[in-house]
């Protein structure tokens, strides 16, 4: 083969069969392209997982209910229906309604006659002035008595008066009235019932009424009682004809209480009245 004198590379001739140059160039530049973007997109994917994560959030996750202690819900059982409340009563109101109603429908109280006083014995003007009871010897000024503190009537104020209940029906009406009297006195001895015991069914009590008015009864029958079980209303209830009771003690006397274990009443009728 004959030697050639060198020459510049882009003067050479081609080998028969040897691609030119720019050929080649253009069949590469597919190729050179695609490894660049393959080669972008690999450095893109190992930029992303280089990336450091995210920091975790400062909201606290919420923690199940079931380690909160927290009790399930149960279904709701229908019950009987509220009771209203229970509307509060003014007592102050009841009572002044009841005061009303009380002085509506009470009875027309009778006027009692003006209290008069004669020698110093209290008494009423239409009220009983003597008491005589001609079998024992008695003949004893009559006073006007109620109640005494505890609800009981009241005794007269001395030892030798009588006293005629005055809350009570007067001797000569329809009804009982009564009159009571001491037994005996400390001082004294014995007063103005202490024979009493010895009346007896038939025996007369007079009693002198205003107008010298003298009206006799007769007794009827004498009972003992308790001190605190007698008959009151068979003493001093009602009664279709004119009555009249005499109370005094009876029994033995308890020096504790100051008071005899037992009541005597001797009960009476109308009989008769007659003018002075």
């Amino acid at each position: 083969m004959r030697q050639t004198t060198d020459l510049p590379p882009e003067r050479r001739p081609r080998i028969a069969g040897e691609p030119p140059r720019l050929a080649v160039l253009l069949v590469l530049l597919p190729a050179l392209l695609l490894a660049l973007v393959l080669l972008w997109r690999a450095a893109s994917a190992g930029s992303s997982a280089a990336a450091p994560s995210p920091a975790p959030s400062a909201t606290p996750t919420a923690v199940p209910a079931a380690r909160l202690g927290a009790v399930p819900t149960a279904t709701p059982t229908p019950g009987p229906p509220p009771v209203p409340p229970t509307p509060t009563v003014d007592v102050t109101v009841v009572l002044a309604r009841a005061t009303v109603v009380a002085q509506l429908f009470a009875p027309t109280p009778t006027p009692t006659p003006h209290a008069t006083s004669t020698d110093g014995i209290p008494h009423r003007s239409d009220g009983p002035i003597t008491l005589r009871i001609p079998r024992i010897g008695v003949n004893a000024p009559v006073e006007a008595v109620g109640l005494d503190p505890t609800g009981a009537m009241a005794t007269p104020s001395t030892p030798f008066r009588v006293g005629w209940y005055a809350g009570g029906p007067l001797p000569g009406q329809p009804g009982n009235a009564v009159i009571d009297g001491h037994l005996d006195s400390a001082r004294y001895g014995a007063a103005v019932f202490w024979n009493l015991s010895k009346l007896v069914p038939g025996d007369t009590v007079e009693v002198e009424m205003p107008g010298k008015q003298w009206l006799t009864f007769v007794v009827t029958r004498v009972a003992v009682y308790p001190y605190d079980n007698a008959p009151l209303d068979e003493i001093f209830g009602d009664a279709p004809e004119p009555r009249l009771n005499l109370i005094t003690c009876s029994g033995t006397f308890d020096r504790a209480s100051h008071n005899y274990d037992q009541r005597r009443v001797v009960y009476t009728r109308l009989v008769s009245a007659r003018g002075g």
